[in-house]
């Protein structure tokens, strides 16, 4: 019976032995993961810090109205070479102000109005009678539909089991 006794004992104490192993091992995982955590906790509230100091910033600054441009920013706009006038904006221009010169000799002899009337704005819509609406186009009638058969006629046909179940 003490062998038997001694057999157990040292069963319990192997099994103890792996137990103590595999807990020493997973706490040293667990301080591993413990100080990786640690650290990218203290990076990541770093770079919080330093986001919420350049928003701070940058509101500061456009607070004060002087945005500062950094050398790196590309500038994508439309400049001009070419500073001679366009030709036919003043052709334009000139028609322009020949129409409105001759509608101002119509409007100021009339009785109706005491003082002339303002030059219209080169925006303004003159005043047009409304357009029809287009006609739709005439479609040609259409042909009267054929006369089909109402049913397809039965063809016999000795290989067709369509109608006969494989129950039967």
């Amino acid at each position: 019976m003490t062998e038997s006794l001694e057999s157990v004992k040292r069963t319990f104490e192997g099994i103890r032995a792996e137990h103590s192993a595999r807990m020493e091992l997973a706490t040293r995982k667990l301080d591993e993961v413990d100080k990786a955590t640690a650290e990218n906790h203290k990076e990541f509230v770093d770079k919080q810090k330093r986001l919420v100091d350049r928003l701070r910033e940058m509101a500061k600054t456009q607070r004060e109205g002087a945005v500062k441009k950094k050398p790196s920013e590309l500038d994508f706009a439309v400049e001009d070479d070419d500073a001679t006038p366009d030709e036919f904006a003043a052709q334009l221009a000139a028609m322009e102000r020949a129409r409105l010169a001759g509608n101002s000799h119509t409007e100021e002899g009339s009785f109706l109005q005491g003082a002339p009337a303002p030059a219209p704005s080169r925006w303004a819509r003159e005043h047009q009678a409304p357009e029809q609406p287009a006609q739709p186009p005439v479609r040609p009638p259409l042909p009267p539909p054929s006369r089909r058969p109402a049913h397809r006629p039965v063809t016999d046909d000795d290989d067709d089991f369509g109608n006969e179940s494989y129950l039967t």
